[in-house]
């Protein structure tokens, strides 16, 4: 078994937590309050942002073409979806501008941040994979039921 699938495996009950949580529920139902998903939209900004740095980072240490290739790839994917974000906040009426970064966030940004200033490509990507997987997950077990409601 891939250390992927067995690492998946053991914590698919922390995965279920976060699908079954109060907030991901409200997004899928769509009564999930509206300054909830706007302070989230926000946060996730942040995240995004952070992504973005660790990204260009893993890039600039990349030793072979098809690294640099695959990550400036998931880079620019990174790069459209704070444009989206930009999109969403202009229609949730969120100001980017003054918005702060609240204490969970600050903490998965510094420790990426920190990863991604003095490791190697691979231990960034070792520090962004779990968020990646988990979203994925979250948003591929949703996409097959959200109604139709604001937050689809």
């Amino acid at each position: 078994m891939l250390i992927t699938n067995k690492l998946w495996e053991s914590n698919s009950d922390l995965a279920l937590l976060s699908l079954n949580s109060k907030f991901v529920q409200g997004i899928k139902i769509g009564n999930l309050p509206i300054h909830l998903f706007q302070e989230y939209l926000s946060q996730d900004y942040f995240f995004l942002e952070s992504f973005a740095k660790a990204y260009g980072l893993a890039v600039s240490k990349s030793k072979d073409k098809n690294s640099i290739k695959t990550l400036s790839q998931l880079l620019l994917g990174v790069s459209e979806e704070l444009i989206l974000h930009e999109t969403y906040a202009k229609k949730w009426d969120i100001d980017l501008t003054n918005n702060r970064i609240k204490p969970a966030t600050q903490n998965y940004t510094d420790f990426l941040d920190e990863v991604s200033k003095k490791q190697s490509a691979i231990e960034i990507m070792f520090a962004m994979t779990p968020c990646m997987r988990l979203y994925a997950w979250i948003g591929k077990s949703l996409s097959k039921k959200i109604l139709n409601n604001p937050y689809k």
